[in-house]
């Protein structure tokens, strides 16, 4: 009986996984128990890596950039802001833009 009712359950969720439809709602932190770094962890090891790897970059870019934004930011916000200069950049008759007056 058991298994049938396990069958069942698999047929069903099969089902599910083959439409074309679906959308997934996963919870902050679901990437933790796959042993991946949260946000802070996330942002010292790039920041670490990249300056590590690209001193330059580092240095006009990635520490200016830091320098804006609050203390506690993390890997989400510094993405967010490249974007907002992004948009500025594309946006200006000069396609660039000045991250505290360092880097274009």
């Amino acid at each position: 009986m058991d298994d049938l009712i396990d069958d069942e359950l698999f047929l069903q969720v099969e089902e599910h996984l083959k439409c074309s439809e679906q959308s997934w709602l996963l919870g902050a932190g679901i990437s933790f128990d796959a042993k991946l770094p949260l946000m802070y962890p996330l942002t010292n090891k790039v920041q670490k890596d990249i300056k590590a790897s690209h001193k330059k970059l580092y240095d006009d870019i990635i520490t200016p950039l830091f320098e804006e934004l609050p203390e506690q930011c993390h890997i989400e916000h510094v993405l967010s802001h490249l974007g907002d200069y992004a948009a500025l950049a594309e946006r200006n008759k000069e396609k660039k833009t000045v991250i505290r007056g360092g880097g274009s």
